[in-house]
């Protein structure tokens, strides 16, 4: 597509337009589930299943492009984006290792919701710059537990993201 200034827009600027719209579009979506968990409202699977599908089909069309964006980190919004960065490396390492298309979605609900448990941490636990307490460090710790307890009352979702949301910490 022409531009004003007679640049021609190329495969590869366009797919990063559209990535970085995704990314912008998926942590804004996010932002809202996860503050609606805070407020103790479920996680609603025709809310985040179509950031799925649109960063898988990304994924699919120019996985380069979105795998660009996501090392770009916004320290404002860290804990949504970080959501659709892990989504976005989940299903990289889906396609990657030939799943079916129902393990690639999976695995990207996973990767999407993986940190929905810190929606029962403090805010100020959460947004600490410097050093937790002991104290501090168990109450982030809590938050797998958290975040499973959340998801294993959502109609529908699938295993994966019960385990990997569980699990996620696991040494």
């Amino acid at each position: 597509m022409p531009e004003p200034s007679g640049h021609v827009e190329t495969r590869r600027e366009a797919d990063r337009r559209a990535a970085v719209a995704l990314v912008s579009r998926s942590t804004k979506v996010m932002k809202r589930v996860f503050e609606s968990a805070r407020l103790g409202r479920a996680v609603r699977l025709p809310e985040v299943s179509p950031i799925v599908d649109d960063i898988t089909a990304s994924v699919s069309s120019n996985a380069q492009a979105l795998l660009s964006v996501i090392r770009k980190k916004d320290a404002g919004e860290y804990t949504y984006f970080h959501s659709v960065a892990v989504c976005t490396l989940m299903v990289n390492l889906a396609r990657f290792l030939r799943m079916s298309e129902a393990e690639v979605a999976d695995m990207g609900m996973a990767g999407l919701l993986h940190d929905i448990g810190k929606m029962g941490v403090p805010d100020e636990v959460l947004n600490k710059p410097g050093r937790l307490t002991d104290a501090e460090f168990e109450a982030m710790r809590a938050h797998p537990g958290y975040g499973h307890a959340m998801l294993v009352e959502v109609p529908g979702m699938a295993h994966t993201a019960l385990d990997v949301c569980l699990h996620h910490h696991e040494k």
